[in-house]
């Protein structure tokens, strides 16, 4: 089944019949949409919606011909599995949480985020318009590819049910304003493209094992902590690069790294919170800083490490 929006202005409530319609442009008096539906915001209904109930659709559609802004307030929002697309009008989100588990697309609409919990349980896509954070969360729950250069909050990659490869693609830089998270019970591997952290990284995942080839720059001006594992082996790091032009870089816990770790600039500090860095896999580690505790791994295969030349590794 298919609702249209066809709002006009006086009427502004979805969860009223009058505005909802089967066809674009159509006579009023359909249901309000529910998880078998399809929602299209086109240019047959031009007035802004403001979300009065929970929202429970199969997906949803604002087209570049609805010009007017739809208001999330205090109601959740469910999607389902068919893919959902962002091009026109604005989307102001509030503080309930956003679930997509289709595809999603931001290409040309004002989307501000809810500054509680977007969760993508498919693909996440940015090409053109505004994206605002919020202040809140985008978690990763599925094989995600996300593209396009995008600011965010939060972000969260989390392989609750089963193991998860999440890819950054190529080319595509997520900057992070406060804090990456790594969980759930099985592994996790974060891929290509780029990720900017200016807050703390979270290694929560209770899995032995991850990482991948993404790469993480530690880029913030103040203070940041690596909040590391109590075992060994557990949620290891992507390629790190440590590049802090103020501010300290705290190391607390076990960190593991089965790939690149690098240091470019900035004060780290191993000791305070005794942070082990754990490298186990065949890596490089390049540019000369002081770690407080470090452990060579071998666990299930033979491992090369190996110090880049002109690199000093100093452990206190």
């Amino acid at each position: 089944a298919s609702g249209y929006w066809i709002g006009n202005g006086s009427n502004t409530s979805w969860n009223n019949t009058a505005n909802w319609s089967a066809t674009t442009g159509g006579a009023g008096g359909s249901s309000v949409p529910v998880s078998t539906d399809d929602v299209t915001f086109d240019g047959g209904g031009t007035g802004k919606c403001q979300i009065d109930a929970t929202v429970n659709i199969k997906s949803i559609t604002v087209a570049t011909a609805f010009t007017d802004t739809i208001f999330q307030n205090a109601y959740t929002i469910t999607l389902g599995t068919t893919a959902s697309a962002f091009s026109g009008g604005k989307f102001m989100g509030s503080s309930s949480s956003i679930t997509c588990n289709g595809a999603f697309t931001l290409s040309g609409t004002v989307f501000k985020s809810t500054s509680g919990t977007f969760t993508s349980a498919a693909n996440f896509t940015f090409s053109s318009g505004t994206f605002t954070h919020n202040n809140g969360t985008l978690k990763f729950t599925a094989t995600n590819t996300i593209t396009g250069n995008i600011t965010l909050y939060d972000v969260e990659f989390n392989a609750a049910s089963s193991s998860k490869t999440f890819t950054v693609a190529a080319g595509t830089t997520l900057t992070v304003d406060h804090n990456m998270t790594i969980s759930g019970a099985y592994t996790g591997f974060v891929n290509t493209g780029t990720i900017n952290l200016k807050g703390d990284i979270y290694l929560n995942s209770t899995a032995l094992g991850g990482g991948g080839s993404s790469t993480l720059n530690i880029i913030g001006t103040g203070n940041q902590r690596i909040y590391g594992s109590s075992a060994y082996n557990t949620c290891r790091l992507i390629n790190l690069n440590i590049n802090k032009t103020s501010g300290t870089l705290y190391l607390s816990g076990i960190i593991a790294v089965t790939a690149s770790w690098t240091y470019t600039a900035g004060t780290i500090d191993g000791s305070t919170y005794n942070g082990t860095v754990e490298f186990n896999g065949t890596l490089t580690i390049t540019g000369s800083h002081t770690l407080h505790k470090v452990r060579f791994a071998n666990l299930y295969t033979t491992n090369t490490y190996t110090l880049a030349s002109g690199t000093t590794l100093t452990v206190t």
